[in-house]
């Protein structure tokens, strides 16, 4: 067999287009690295742009390929409301014009949250009190931060207060609008549809077959459905010697229990996911290819039957431990995808993509844009199911970056445009401990915009974020990715049950949404 050998693609060079933006002293300490790695650039056409930013002489560098207008976010703590990402309105690049950070983040508030309370107006749907003060009294502070400019510590202090009072204001609209949307879908049916799944790894091998499903009363209160998600480094040992004596058994109690089972993602792209097998010759996609191909045949076909929905991979969109250009992305998406359905034509299959924002496109040769994917998959006519959407809030790398959930609204409504169902799988750390059975060991963001426990800002981040999933009938599955900590799962601390075996407060809320809106 002739191997070709794909190089990694090369760094672009940048031709700059410049933003530069004034940082004032008050809040420079503040100017952690974590925002000055978040920046980045999203033209007219909202997708993220490769992107370099640095901090020099109080001054935050902004530097995209060319020159253009668009809008730029940064990351940032705001009051009360913790860590998050904000946007400027469009800007153009300027060797010479410095904007006021802060100034520009507040606009890009006000702008927003007064643009979606006409939108709303205009419906018919006016905002309540509470939305109609807070922009009140947000657009006030920012009319004061224009007006002082000339002292810019009050601009900054009048800025800051104004992104807080304005961004309050768009959550309150978010929670307006989920509580409006679900109350119309429970017209139509008392207990919507959706599958709320907990993912499940096959436990180690020390474990006995009976806890397969840890915790399984409380996850059964929890969830109506699971979501079994393999690891092929551990089913493919060795190349061609398959062994499911530990995979069968949790697809086989779920089963017994009664629920729904989401299989996969089959394939996820992380180097602690693959075998070592396979990353030793990392250049040579057409082996990777057909060694895949094997395994996602074999493992459908000896599961075929017993899951309702194949997740056939995840984060392909995303870099990984296997350099593929863009053409190699495509090839192998369909031939999974054509395999999956070839092994078992009968249950629906989706793929699913890591950070749906397409955050990482900001950094050099980090990928293909997943809608890209997602849209050649769809016209393909192999029949996908739908798409998955993979959000890891709170994770350094490979991480969602945290935004309002009115944001999160939007970007949810540009993949429902796509015509198909989406699976969305969350996540976020409970705790900041070391976590020995996480499979995957990414750092754990703290944010310190809050005095709130761990658990306690898990809830927080993660309950708006639910309402907004119930409230569009096109997401037809919500899964947890990560239920207890003291078992094997993916991502450090994220489990809904503590090491302690302890339920976390998230648990409890999502025992609440399902016994209140699920079947």
């Amino acid at each position: 067999m002739c191997v070709i050998r794909f190089p990694p693609r090369p760094a672009e060079a940048f031709c700059m287009g410049l933003f530069q933006l004034q940082v004032p002293d008050e809040i420079r300490d503040d100017l952690s690295r974590r925002v000055e790695e978040s920046v980045y650039f999203c033209g007219m056409d909202g997708k993220p742009w490769q992107t370099q930013s640095s901090f020099k002489d109080g001054r935050l560098n902004v530097q995209i390929k060319t020159e253009s207008s668009g809008k730029l976010y940064v990351l940032w703590p705001v009051k009360e409301l913790g860590t998050r990402l904000l946007s400027t309105c469009t800007l153009a690049t300027s060797s010479d014009k410095q904007f006021h950070l802060l100034l520009e983040l507040a606009r890009g508030s006000c702008y927003r949250a007064r643009t979606l309370g006409d939108g709303w107006q205009r419906l018919g749907i006016p905002p309540n009190d509470s939305f109609n003060q807070h922009l009140q009294d947000g657009t006030a502070y920012f009319l004061n931060a224009l007006k002082k400019q000339d002292c810019p510590s009050e601009a900054t202090e009048e800025a800051i207060n104004a992104i807080a009072q304005l961004e309050r204001a768009l959550d309150l609209l978010a929670e307006d609008y989920a509580k409006r949307s679900i109350d119309n879908r429970k017209q139509k049916e008392p207990k919507l549809g959706t599958l709320l799944a907990g993912s499940l790894f096959t436990l180690d091998s020390d474990e006995t077959a009976s806890q397969s499903i840890p915790s399984q009363e409380l996850f059964l209160q929890t969830f109506n459905a699971a979501a079994v998600q393999f690891r092929w480094a551990e089913l493919e040992k060795r190349s061609g010697e398959f062994d499911f004596a530990r995979l069968v058994p949790i697809v086989s109690d779920c089963q017994k229990a009664g629920i729904k089972t989401i299989g996969g993602p089959l394939i996820d792209f992380k180097k602690e996911l693959l075998p070592d097998w396979i990353l030793e010759d990392e250049n040579d996609f057409d082996s990777l290819q057909h060694f895949a191909l094997n395994y996602v045949e074999r493992t459908v076909s000896r599961l075929r039957g017993t899951v309702q929905l194949w997740n056939c991979m995840s984060g392909i969109n995303n870099d990984g431990p296997i350099p593929m250009d863009d053409e190699q992305i495509m090839r192998l998406s369909l031939a999974i995808l054509q395999k999956v359905r070839g092994a078992d034509p009968e249950t629906p299959a989706i793929i699913s993509f890591d950070q749906p924002f397409g955050e990482y496109l900001r950094r050099p040769n980090r990928g293909i844009p997943a809608m890209k994917v997602a849209e050649t998959l769809i016209r393909s006519g192999l029949g996908i199911a739908g798409v998955g959407l993979d959000i890891k809030l709170n994770y350094d790398q490979y991480g969602t970056m945290p935004r309002s959930a009115i944001d999160f609204s939007q970007n949810l409504d540009s993949w429902g445009s796509l015509g198909v169902p989406l699976l969305v799988q969350l996540s976020a750390p409970g705790a900041i401990d070391s976590d020995a059975h996480a499979i995957q060991n990414l750092s754990i963001v703290e944010d310190s915009a809050t005095s709130e426990t761990a658990g306690d800002s898990q809830l927080r981040d993660i309950r708006p974020l639910l309402q907004i999933l119930l409230a569009k009938p096109y997401v037809h599955g919500i899964v947890w990715n990560g239920w207890a900590d003291h078992a094997p799962h993916l991502l450090p601390n994220s489990g809904l049950v503590d090491q302690q075996h302890q339920p976390r407060p998230l648990q409890r809320h999502l025992a609440e949404l399902r016994e209140l809106h699920l079947m």
